[in-house]
């Protein structure tokens, strides 16, 4: 959406994420894609929850990479990161309003996040 909450339709998310062992694929394009957004502003990716990987001595807590780019808005390059990782406390990047709340149905862990784009 725009910062004025209107939709954006035809937005591009590339997302990016490691494995379950927290190792990316460099070779590939293993958990790497790019999805386009609805007309209503909608996103829908099924995956993995990303494995957690050491940088430096402290591990990563679990995250996605993504990048939004839309005609006529700035792009914007972040990270998702999932609520209850022991590793979100104390992470040297985290930004809390990054921290998906989540919610566990039929075994499976369903998050949301709404963006916001700023015109170019």
């Amino acid at each position: 959406m725009s910062t004025s909450c209107e939709p954006i339709d035809g937005a591009v998310l590339d997302i990016w994420q490691a494995n379950a062992k927290g190792d990316y694929d460099l070779d590939g394009f293993r958990y790497r894609g790019a999805m386009t957004t609805d007309a209503k502003g909608r996103w829908q990716l099924r995956s993995i929850v990303p494995g957690r990987y050491l940088n430096g001595r402290r591990y990563r807590p679990a995250h996605l990479h993504v990048k939004l780019r839309a005609p006529g808005y700035r792009p914007l390059t972040t990270q998702l990161y999932f609520d209850g990782d022991p590793y979100n406390e104390g992470d040297d990047f985290i930004v809390s309003s990054l921290i998906m709340a989540t919610r566990t149905e039929k075994q499976t862990r369903i998050a949301g996040f709404d963006f916001a784009l700023v015109p170019a």
